[in-house]
């Protein structure tokens, strides 16, 4: 394999120099694969869990409501620690 023919078969995939891809086919599909930059993820950063918080514990309740309802917050929209404590006694 010549540097020639590695630049062509992953480097240029794309059309552009420079950026690594690999055309695959997938049946009768053609997919693009590409590198990418570590330096184009954005950075997000997360509040911490107080270490003694307990999701099934009661007391802990309104700590996890308010961080499950807090604007900005992207927690997915669970059980409440009631539900969760409901489901986790029910297995």
């Amino acid at each position: 394999m010549s540097k020639k023919w590695l630049y062509k078969k992953y480097w240029s995939a794309i059309g552009k120099g420079g950026i690594f891809a690999v055309m695959a086919r997938c049946g009768n599909k053609v997919k693009l694969y590409q590198v990418i930059r570590a330096g184009s993820i954005k950075i997000k950063r997360h509040r911490k869990i107080k270490a003694e918080a307990n999701p099934y514990q009661p007391e802990f309740g309104k700590y996890f409501w308010q961080r499950r309802h807090n604007k900005g917050s992207k927690l997915r929209p669970g059980l409440s620690a009631r539900q969760m404590r409901l489901a986790f006694e029910r297995n």
